[in-house]
């Protein structure tokens, strides 16, 4: 069984690379730019000088599946003004201005709609394309909603991909709010998981 090990520093990279692997056919992510490039510096700036020092991004050993979580009383809101124009830059100079201006949108969206009571929060989950039938997934995840069962603490995420709406719902999460892009944009979908005293069991994701 593959062992899931909390990242460390050094291991910015190969978490970008994950994850952007992951998340290179999600809707949102291709709404704000078709060229996908820019999401490795978006998951390396996060992971380095945000996720990190809370200690709650989780890999699993073999390097085929990675998760971003801040712990309760942290929002997103805290992130270095500087970075977020640094991870701007990156989205600039690889896809464009529009793309940029999109990418604002959805953190705005994402900041004015986050529930305000404290909990557990995943911003990125995802396991190479070739790994995730391998239950990966609710492995990489149970790692703290355990913790939240544990601390009678909620856990809450922002769900950008219809796909994924049954491995959520499988691990306790519900649907709290639809939301809709503007234009022909995409969907978006907030789930809040109750604490809940039963054990999760690991299906295939």
């Amino acid at each position: 069984m593959i062992k899931i090990v909390r990242a460390q520093k050094k291991q910015a990279d190969v978490v970008a690379q994950i994850l952007g692997e992951a998340f290179s056919d999600d809707p949102v992510t291709k709404w704000i730019s078709p060229n996908v490039r820019w999401m490795h510096s978006y998951f390396c700036v996060l992971y380095k000088h945000f996720f990190l020092p809370y200690g709650e991004v989780y890999l699993t050993q073999d390097a085929s599946g990675a998760a971003l979580w801040l712990p309760p009383q942290r929002t997103m809101r805290q992130f270095p003004v500087l970075r977020s124009i640094e991870i701007l830059g990156g989205i600039f100079s690889t896809s464009g201005a529009s793309a940029a201006l999109r990418s604002m949108m959805t953190a705005v969206y994402f900041d004015f709609h986050h529930i305000k009571e404290p909990h557990y929060y995943l911003h990125a989950i995802g396991v190479r394309k070739k790994r995730t039938e391998n239950g990966l997934g609710t492995r990489l995840i149970q790692e703290v909603l355990t913790r939240c069962d544990h601390e009678s603490v909620p856990a809450y995420l922002e769900n950008t991909n219809v796909r994924n709406m049954a491995f959520y719902q499988r691990v306790g999460f519900k649907v709290i709010r639809n939301i809709k892009f503007p234009g022909q944009g995409p969907e978006l979908w907030l789930m809040l998981r109750r604490p809940a005293k039963n054990k999760i069991h690991v299906g295939a994701i």
